[in-house]
């Protein structure tokens, strides 16, 4: 008699592993899918889940998470809205999605989605929600929510061999955030200086790879 087998399967994605245990079990085993990013929510969200009952009623918050659950609704006007629960790394909020940030945001608004929320305060219950006026993909967040670059240089050795191809560097990113130069002397400090208002940068992973490659790593940090 043959020894019965379970033929060889590949292993699952991670997104897919955790999202597969969420929906039998109800929590994550293998980890969070917020882990890897959670720098990122401390960066670009402004409270977390478990603080926004400190938080002023009709305040401006942005938060950061996972949608795990999601319940769409159709108006009297025959208009899509949502009501999506976010979870961060603390704890669980409902979002309030109405028709005017849905209709824009519609492809966001979907289970076990990476989201940055932009909204305010609804206290009016017992229980905090937000009413959501943006919507942003959470992997992208550094992209489009970076208002500022900054670069670290020590004025030892600064040549034109390296600021010519810092300054092609940053022109072959071009974007809204500003550049701030940070020039470090063993002498007089910091001084920070910008290249000028005609040069600003998008923040992508492929610009913080060109910049590290040319001064190091840990020279390039955005800020919102």
């Amino acid at each position: 008699k043959e020894t019965d087998y379970l033929p060889a399967m590949e292993e699952w994605p991670e997104n897919k592993l955790l999202a597969f245990e969420k929906e039998a079990l109800g929590f994550y085993i293998s980890g969070h899918p917020l882990a890897k990013l959670s720098l990122v929510l401390e960066k670009y969200a402004t409270s977390t889940t478990a603080k926004l009952g400190e938080l002023a009623d009709g305040g401006g918050v942005t938060l950061g998470g996972i949608i795990t659950t999601l319940r769409l609704i159709t108006t009297r006007n025959g208009k899509r809205m949502a009501f999506a629960g976010l979870e961060d790394l603390e704890g669980k909020v409902e979002v309030v999605v109405f028709p005017d940030v849905y209709d824009q945001e519609a492809s966001l608004v979907r289970k076990e989605t990476m989201v940055i929320v932009k909204g305010r305060v609804d206290r009016s219950g017992e229980i905090a929600k937000v009413i959501a006026s943006q919507i942003l993909p959470l992997e992208e967040a550094a992209e489009l929510l970076t208002k500022a670059v900054h670069v670290n240089m020590a004025t030892t050795g600064l040549e034109r061999e390296m600021l010519n191809p810092l300054k092609r560097i940053l022109l072959d990113h071009p974007g809204e955030a500003k550049i701030y130069l940070h020039l470090k002397t063993a002498h007089h400090g910091e001084a920070v200086i910008s290249p000028g208002p005609g040069i600003k940068v998008k923040a992508t992973p492929e610009l913080k790879r060109k910049v590290e490659e040319l001064l190091g790593e840990g020279t390039i940090y955005y800020s919102a």
